[in-house]
């Protein structure tokens, strides 16, 4: 889901994922509690850029989730890399870019997961 008309509050990001060559970011915010995320947002996460756009290098955007599934992750970070490339030089996928966009789906997605693992370790939610 994308942003919409969700509220945002100011609260430190449970963890931080960089990528682009460690050029950007982003900030991930797990709720402590997923009936009171859903009620507030009326979505289980959602996927918050950052304006103004910074296409290659900076924050990029936030990722804000009640509950941690794979499916549910991996839906929220196609949005925010479908929106890294929209914003970026190439502005669509083609066959000479596709390889690479893939590649830097998987390194989001194992980066985001390496830090979820370590950033559960040291969080009593």
């Amino acid at each position: 889901m994308s942003k919409g008309t969700i509220k945002i509050t100011k609260q430190k990001p449970s963890f931080r994922v960089h990528f682009n060559k460690g050029k950007q970011w982003f900030d991930v915010y797990i709720a402590s509690s997923s009936r009171k995320f859903m009620g507030s947002c009326k979505c289980w996460a959602y996927y918050h850029p950052i304006l103004p756009r910074k296409n290659r290098k900076g924050k990029f955007g936030e990722i804000h989730l009640s509950r941690t599934g794979a499916g549910l992750v991996s839906h929220e970070l196609l949005h925010l890399l479908i929106d890294w490339i929209k914003v970026g030089r190439s502005k669509k996928i083609t066959d000479r870019n596709e390889e690479a966009i893939v590649e830097m789906f998987g390194e989001m997605v194992r980066r985001l997961w390496l830090r979820y693992y370590s950033w559960k370790e040291h969080t009593s939610i």
